[in-house]
């Protein structure tokens, strides 16, 4: 008794078979690998207080200046309260009204007293 050959039996088939799933199972591995990577760069890099406490220990160390520190500080409080009143009254306010929504209403989020300014014209400690 002799078989046909039918084309599942072919080695050009499977050959053909194998590569389409190769190159399927890449597809969906370079898409996982994208969609991992493109959900890192959306998240925010820490959780709300944690991050406020970092940059507030950046601030009392010098590396930030208080307006630095104050517009991080509001759009941490901005992304914790998850609304957008406090971006509309900043973009709606006219140039010169303050640098952000906690200072022009004087809010102080954390609840901490501010450092002193720093005086420019001190020199720095002889060691």
């Amino acid at each position: 008794m002799v078989f046909a050959e039918g084309p599942f039996q072919s080695v050009e088939f499977l050959v053909t078979v194998g590569l389409l799933i190769a190159a399927l199972l890449g597809g969906a591995v370079v898409i996982y690998v994208t969609d991992l990577w493109r959900k890192k760069q959306v998240a925010p890099p820490r959780e709300g207080v944690e991050s406020l406490s970092m940059y507030r220990s950046l601030y009392e160390r010098g590396e930030l200046s208080q307006p630095e520190y104050r517009v991080i500080r509001d759009r941490l409080a901005q992304q914790m309260k998850g609304g957008s009143a406090a971006l509309a009254v900043a973009e709606s306010a006219p140039d010169g009204a303050g640098e952000s929504v906690g200072e022009a209403s004087g809010a102080n989020l954390d609840d901490s007293p501010t450092p002193p300014p720093e005086a420019p014209d001190k020199p720095p400690p002889i060691s």
